[in-house]
């Protein structure tokens, strides 16, 4: 039996490439829709802060004047912190939030506690802990007993 090729059937070249184009542009929208959700999902959690900056934020504590309720710390990281954490550690755990106080790159600054929920909190403490504020595994510690 020999095959007459113009009586078999089939669809043309060109159709299914179309149906292919359509096909994979129909599965890349699906595709992105679902990790479009995913990172905004993931993106809820950070609110303000900037991601990036937090990797190349680090803080250093210079001196510790307890009678003053004074720290001066130093931006040792390559970006601008916007406001500080700190946690007094005396038998229990204080801490204040100092959302005003920025310090650029490289810059030294006061961290002034005077009129805060933890003024006098130096005096008589074991330990300070400064944290850029967001940040807080860029923290530094200090023994001041």
């Amino acid at each position: 039996m020999i095959l007459d090729s113009s009586s078999e059937k089939g669809i043309s070249p060109l159709i299914a490439s179309v149906i292919l184009i359509a096909f994979v542009i129909a599965v890349a929208s699906i595709v992105a829709t679902f990790f479009t959700e995913i990172a905004e999902d993931w993106g809820e959690g950070l609110g303000e802060e900037d991601p990036i900056g937090m990797v190349f934020t680090d803080v250093e504590i210079v001196d510790v004047n307890t009678t003053d309720d004074n720290i001066v710390v130093r931006n040792t990281g390559r970006s601008e912190i916007q406001g500080f954490v700190v946690n007094i550690y005396n038998g229990g755990v204080l801490s204040e939030e100092l959302p005003n106080v920025s310090l650029g790159s490289g810059q030294a600054g006061n961290l002034n506690l005077t009129g805060t929920d933890i003024e006098g909190g130096l005096e008589g403490a074991g330990e300070v802990e400064v944290s850029p504020m967001g940040v807080p595994d860029r923290s530094d510690r200090m023994d001041i007993s």
